[in-house]
């Protein structure tokens, strides 16, 4: 795929109302870019942020769908706590249309990390009741949009189409309360545990700490992180390598670079950005020491080296094009 084609598909991500004109009508000769103009472009394109706009409607969706849930499931014994998870609230999301991560979190019981803390043991089945705040979840949503699609994974509910302007994934989960989240007081120090109905197991996550993980390292770097990772999942996303790398896996990659790589110029970065990825697929051993930002697991656990590869990849044939590596 040429620069000009992945410079449209970025366009019409970032913009639904882009249409593609016959290059005869809308420019005269002098307009014609060159692949390396392409390039360039398609590069600062894809670290710029989504319009302010994009993000409210996704959520102001979300919140349409929480109206809907905080009101009606009383009725079925919960009151849970909402909360927003994964690339908006990051702010590294990269299509106009992203889908938001809607928290449903469970107010019958808490799980702690340090059990001496337990006073009053819960009498309940912690899963089944999480297996029915997931159905009376589906059930709200189907009697309240008729039209629109259901999708029900393991860990999430999907909900689109119809009335929606964006996609939204209902994750059912109950409070974790770490040590670090009971001494400090800090919010984001408390954790989820997200339930996988298929294998009625609940994964620990960090979400809101990793949120605020992004912002310091965004902080960090002066407003250089965010970018790059766009990018990343700009080029994933445009790859015909089909890269298999989680958004949170990807924002988790970068995060593992020094601060000092992104105080570069832009051409600079690419390049030092591609001797890291390529400096982890020479040495898996330092692959396999990198964690994600929680550090609750290590990155390895859930991408595999040649899908860094794939990436590196797509980052040394960008270099090459814009003449950074020859």
């Amino acid at each position: 795929m040429n620069y000009s084609e992945k410079l449209k598909r970025l366009q019409e991500r970032r913009n639904p109302g882009f249409k593609q004109y016959s290059l005869d009508k809308a420019f005269s000769a002098e307009d014609y870019k060159t692949e390396v103009e392409e390039a360039q472009e398609y590069v600062m394109s894809a670290m710029e942020e989504l319009p302010i706009r994009s993000t409210e409607i996704s959520y102001e969706e979300g919140d349409r769908v929480k109206k809907h849930l905080l009101e009606e499931l009383p009725a079925y014994g919960f009151n849970p706590d909402f909360r927003y998870q994964g690339s908006v609230p990051c702010n590294t999301h990269i299509k106009y249309h992203s889908d938001i991560d809607l928290l449903v979190i469970i107010d019958k019981f808490e799980s702690v990390e340090n059990t001496k803390r337990i006073t009053h043991p819960y009498s309940g089945n912690p899963r089944e009741d999480l297996e029915n705040l997931r159905a009376a979840c589906i059930k709200i949503l189907k009697e309240n949009y008729t039209v629109a699609d259901i999708e029900k994974n393991s860990k999430s509910i999907k909900i689109s189409g119809g009335s929606l302007r964006r996609k939204i994934d209902v994750v059912p989960a109950n409070w974790y309360n770490s040590e670090k989240w009971y001494n400090t007081e800090i919010d984001y120090y408390r954790g989820i545990r997200i339930f996988d109905c298929k294998t009625k197991e609940r994964d620990i996550n960090f979400p809101f700490l990793n949120i605020q993980l992004i912002d310091e390292k965004d902080a960090q770097t002066f407003g250089r992180y965010r970018p790059l990772v766009r990018l990343a999942k700009t080029l994933k996303e445009d790859s015909e390598l089909n890269i298999q790398i989680s958004s949170y896996d990807m924002q988790a990659l970068l995060y593992n670079m020094d601060n000092s790589i992104f105080f570069s110029n832009i051409r600079d970065s690419l390049l030092y950005t591609t001797d890291f990825l390529n400096r982890l697929v020479q040495n898996p051993n330092i692959y396999k020491s990198l964690y994600v930002p929680d550090m609750t697991r290590k990155i390895s656990d859930r991408v595999d080296i040649s899908e860094v590869r794939k990436l590196c990849n797509e980052f040394y044939t960008i270099s090459e094009q814009l003449g950074i590596i020859e």
